[in-house]
């Protein structure tokens, strides 16, 4: 098994700004995880958030 496992962020836009992005710290394993965690969030703006994949080891979620 690779230590580099592929794993999903959520990117927020803020409100009134298209071009500035945060990154939440938290990391999932599946992509369909984050998208789940970050609609509950922002149910009243689903528009306001992207998930995408990550490749970098040292932020990645912890394999409990």
């Amino acid at each position: 098994m690779s230590m580099n496992r592929p794993h999903f962020h959520v990117w927020i836009t803020p409100r009134g700004s298209d071009r500035m992005m945060y990154r939440w710290a938290r990391g999932f394993h599946t992509q369909p995880a984050a998208h789940q965690y970050a609609a509950r969030r922002f149910q009243d703006d689903p528009d306001r958030f992207i998930v995408r994949k990550c490749n970098n080891p040292k932020c990645a979620p912890k394999l409990d």
